[in-house]
């Protein structure tokens, strides 16, 4: 490799000098320019930014206002639902130092009768919740509840869900209701359960607005509106105790004949040891 001389060594030092003069002032125009362009009001980077911090924000604003709704909304399905609920108005759900058999949706020309003579067997009242539609209908069988010294309550005229009707609709189904229960054994009926055990803020004035102070609910279900083996309502019944209502079901809003036997199996089954166990039994008259 030949030598390098002075002049070749000075020509070498100077391009490095030359070349580091000449790529600092494009390194440092190059960074002037990408801050002269984020600083500016038009840059993409700079509004994708702001864009996301904006996002951010409103997503937290938004959640301000779904959380409180979806809370409102689940008291709101728990005070229209459940048995036990106060929200939209008081309501009897247990039976203090006794225990409360009621059968909703008869009279049922299948069951009703057979059920009165396993009541008087036992010597047990209970509450029958009847529709007026099946009143009409069946006016002897009202006529048999009274005779055999059980109450009957108000369950509506045709058992529509009440959650969405007005005040006066409910009314009017209350009184329609009324009305056949009167003409078929000349008394008032005691108390009212709405349909499906529903209801909403508009209820429970319209339920005193016609003539009702009590509002019956339960606190042991049979879940026996749909024909199924008789072991599966016993079972539900295993937890009964003083101070429960129960609800069972003699009919069916959605025919007036409706299979019952699983639920009168379940009845005669438990009726005698509920006495057995000294369970006291009234009825809402």
């Amino acid at each position: 490799m030949p030598a390098i001389g002075p002049k070749q060594a000075g020509r070498q030092r100077w391009k490095v000098r030359s070349a580091a003069v000449i790529r600092q002032p494009r390194r440092s125009l190059g960074w002037r320019a990408a801050l002269l362009a984020l600083s500016s009001p038009n840059c993409p980077l700079r509004a994708w930014r702001d864009g996301s911090h904006a996002r951010r924000i409103s997503t937290v604003n938004a959640w301000t206002f779904i959380l409180p709704a979806v809370a409102g909304a689940g008291v709101s399905a728990w005070g229209a639902f459940h048995p036990r609920s106060q929200l939209f108005g008081p309501t009897v759900h247990w039976a203090d130092n006794a225990c409360a058999l009621t059968f909703d949706d008869g009279p049922n020309p299948q069951v009703t009768t057979r059920l009165l003579s396993l009541l008087e067997k036992h010597e047990v009242p209970a509450t029958f919740f009847v529709l007026g539609k099946y009143v009409r209908e069946y006016p002897s069988l009202a006529s048999e509840i009274v005779a055999r010294k059980h109450c009957i309550g108000n369950h509506t005229y045709a058992h529509p869900s009440l959650l969405l009707l007005s005040r006066q609709r409910i009314i009017d189904e209350l009184n329609r209701c009324e009305d056949a229960v009167f003409q078929a054994t000349a008394v008032r009926t005691a108390c009212v359960r709405p349909p499906f055990g529903f209801r909403g803020p508009q209820f429970y004035p319209a339920a005193r607005r016609a003539g009702f102070s009590k509002i019956v609910m339960w606190s042991v279900n049979g879940w026996d509106w749909n024909p199924q083996p008789a072991c599966r309502v016993s079972r539900r019944l295993e937890k009964v105790q003083q101070g429960d209502i129960v609800l069972l079901h003699d009919g069916d809003h959605r025919a007036s004949n409706a299979d019952r036997r699983h639920m009168l199996e379940a009845l005669e089954y438990w009726l005698p040891r509920w006495k057995n166990r000294g369970l006291q039994f009234v009825s809402f008259g």
